[in-house]
């Protein structure tokens, strides 16, 4: 019989505790789930930031020939409020269209970006080299560019993605 009562004792113990948890769920309950529509929330105003912290605005006349090299000189915007990073690819496109990769990626942190813009507001200078074997003709740089803004946990997963596109003309390349 000592055996049963101390069972009994035991399981009123289990049914008390778990009638306990029961009442702090039901309180918890509307408290969790604000937090998670709140998460939510978030998470998709963070998605709604895609406009990119840079922007190309006028590009200035730039000429030389294959070997040679050129400064490119744009008028930018540059939103430096968001403190973003920037990864960057860059390429060539020559008069025929062949593109020609710059072997360098580029990474840049929200400091540098910033420093960048206080030694020229909105004006960005980009000295290339053209290619010896880059055919004359109308050209383009293309700078494909991946934004991480600070506090935005999306942009880990998916960057403000913008290609910035600078033309020139290369010229022919002179007898020698």
């Amino acid at each position: 019989m000592a055996g049963s009562a101390a069972q009994v004792t035991a399981w009123a113990r289990c049914v008390a505790a778990l009638r306990w948890a029961d009442e702090v769920l039901d309180i918890a309950s509307p408290i969790v789930t604000g937090l998670l529509l709140l998460g939510l929330l978030s998470l998709g105003w963070m998605a709604l930031d895609t406009r990119p912290p840079f922007e190309v605005l006028r590009v200035e006349p730039a000429i030389a020939a294959p070997g040679e090299s050129v400064t490119i000189t744009a008028k930018v915007r540059r939103d430096l409020d968001r403190e973003c990073s920037c990864k960057m690819r860059r390429a060539l496109f020559d008069g025929a269209g062949v593109r020609h990769d710059d072997a360098t990626d580029y990474e840049f942190s929200a400091e540098a970006i910033r420093a960048m813009s206080e030694s020229s507001s909105d004006t960005l200078s980009l000295k290339i080299r053209v290619p010896i074997d880059a055919a004359p003709g109308k050209a383009r740089v293309e700078s494909d560019l991946a934004y991480r803004c600070k506090g935005n946990l999306v942009h880990l997963v998916w960057p403000i993605r913008m290609l910035a596109v600078m033309p020139l003309t290369i010229a022919s390349p002179q007898p020698k």
